[in-house]
């Protein structure tokens, strides 16, 4: 990143997403995840959505997620998946077990003796997206390093016209069946398979898609 400050080199983000709390897959394995992710010592945890599938799953929140630490908090936005099943309960349970929601919104982080503005976009869920206009400049301009949380990759406009330095989004599950060498054929996103995941450059902003932890229906190949 051109304009990282030198107080932030080796920042340490774990980021997570599709969760899909369903009961197929057992509360243990999602405890695993977060005991993993503690292991890795994260200075940030950014949860990218789609949390939820089965409202008899709210309640594994406390236990799994809530079990997550991070130096300088643990954040998350909500999918559309969370939408189908309830949303505001979804939400509320992320907050009493101590996540930060982003939704909407954009907040300063102090982070290693520097500061990075954290910011939302749930669309075309949940709408609307943070309001920048009263932020401080972006990275280029001497202001703080700008991180987006958004659900899907199709926000990157969005995220390139706000000029964000990373933006962290999930949806895609990599394709979820891939092929050897042609790789997935199928992605939920208005540009196919293109950010199905990955690290993609389109300047000025970092994209990371991740293939996400479980799905509605967790079953991957090559994947």
């Amino acid at each position: 990143m051109r304009h990282l400050a030198p107080a932030l080199d080796g920042l340490a983000v774990v980021h997570l997403s599709d969760l899909h709390f369903t009961g197929r897959v057992g509360k243990a394995f999602f405890r695993q995840v977060a005991e993993w992710t503690n292991g890795l010592e994260p200075d940030l945890v950014a949860n990218t959505g789609d949390l939820v599938d089965n409202p008899d799953c709210i309640g594994w929140i406390p236990d799994t997620l809530g079990r997550l630490r991070a130096r300088c908090g643990v954040y998350f936005v909500l999918g559309n998946h969370d939408v189908r099943t309830d949303f505001h309960r979804i939400h509320q349970a992320m907050v009493d077990a101590g996540l930060i929601p982003l939704g909407g919104r954009w907040i300063e982080v102090p982070a290693g003796g520097a500061t990075i503005l954290l910011a939302g976009n749930e669309l075309p869920w949940i709408p609307p997206a943070a309001d920048l206009r009263g932020a401080p400049p972006p990275a280029a301009e001497g202001g703080p390093l700008r991180i987006l949380l958004s659900h899907s990759p199709d926000q990157l406009p969005w995220a390139r016209h706000h000029r964000f330095d990373l933006m962290l989004a999930g949806h895609t599950h990599g394709g979820q069946i891939c092929f050897p060498l042609i790789g997935p054929i199928l992605a939920p996103s208005r540009v196919g398979v293109r950010y199905a995941s990955g690290i993609f450059h389109e300047p000025p902003t970092i994209l990371h898609v991740t293939r996400g932890i479980s799905g509605e229906f967790p079953v991957r190949w090559l994947c």
